[in-house]
């Protein structure tokens, strides 16, 4: 059997017809992507993850700056804490360093001043659910995962979370350790 051009035409437009009526119908599922807007998200991210990596407040000194070696005494300090002195313009930070030899866990967070308040009461809100007391070993990351996955939920876009490795210093002891950043960026 042949088709002639009028029969291609006709089948073309009801294949577009069944795509675009399959489209619609799943709009809510299929999430559409704006690479270029993401990949400057994931950029920010990155970038905000690398300041956090060398920032005298919470690395460790030995004469000189020590990157990604965090020292426990500023971490106990900030733990828990807002962090005011620093932040990201729209966007809302929470880390959770991770000493994986004696599973310890410090968390903290930036809030963006430029985040409209109704977004930064849900974003506060899922990490506020981190903050509640946590077992050692694998229930710290499914933590971090689920205030990951309520803040992606919440503002459906921009929220990225990395892990990075780190070392804590207890003064002359060294740990190997996990940093988890959820950098939120509301665009």
């Amino acid at each position: 059997m042949i088709l002639n051009t009028n029969q291609i035409i006709i089948l073309l437009v009801i294949i577009g017809l069944i795509v675009a009526f399959w489209v619609i119908l799943n709009k809510n599922i299929i999430d559409f992507h704006f690479i270029m807007k993401e990949f400057h998200g994931r950029n920010e991210a990155i970038v905000f993850s690398n300041v956090l990596l060398s920032r005298k407040e919470f690395i460790h000194e030995n004469g000189e700056r020590m990157r990604a070696v965090f020292d426990s005494q500023k971490l106990n300090s900030l733990n828990g804490k807002k962090i005011t002195e620093f932040g990201y313009p729209n966007a809302y930070v929470s880390v959770v360093i991770e000493d994986i030899e004696n599973g310890k866990h410090w968390s903290f967070y930036f809030e963006s001043l430029d985040m409209p308040e109704e977004k930064k009461s849900k974003v506060v809100e899922c990490y506020l659910k981190l903050l509640q007391p946590l077992t050692l070993g694998g229930a710290l990351f499914t933590n971090i995962w689920d205030q990951y996955e309520c803040i992606a939920n919440e503002l459906k876009k921009g929220t990225y979370l990395d892990v990075y490795p780190v070392a804590i210093s207890y003064g002359d002891e060294v740990h190997l350790g996990k940093m988890y950043v959820t950098f939120t960026q509301v665009f």
